[in-house]
């Protein structure tokens, strides 16, 4: 069975490493290997778009209490 993605367009996640908290807004699956394009707006408010592999991004936002 496939591994379903960690992440979802819309979902809120950060770098693992730090910086702002960004948006999925594409999900990209070359077999599985799974990397999110995501966009956040930098210091002077000019948007950014960046893609990540899944273990470079951390998702705690989209949990529910």
């Amino acid at each position: 069975m496939p591994k379903e993605p960690d992440f979802v367009v819309g979902d809120k996640v950060r770098a693992k490493d730090g910086g702002p908290i960004m948006t999925v807004e594409e999900v990209y699956d070359p077999v599985f290997n799974y990397r999110y394009r995501c966009s956040w707006l930098d210091a002077g408010n000019m948007p950014q778009h960046e893609l990540f592999r899944h273990e470079h991004l951390n998702g705690d936002f989209n949990k529910t209490e």
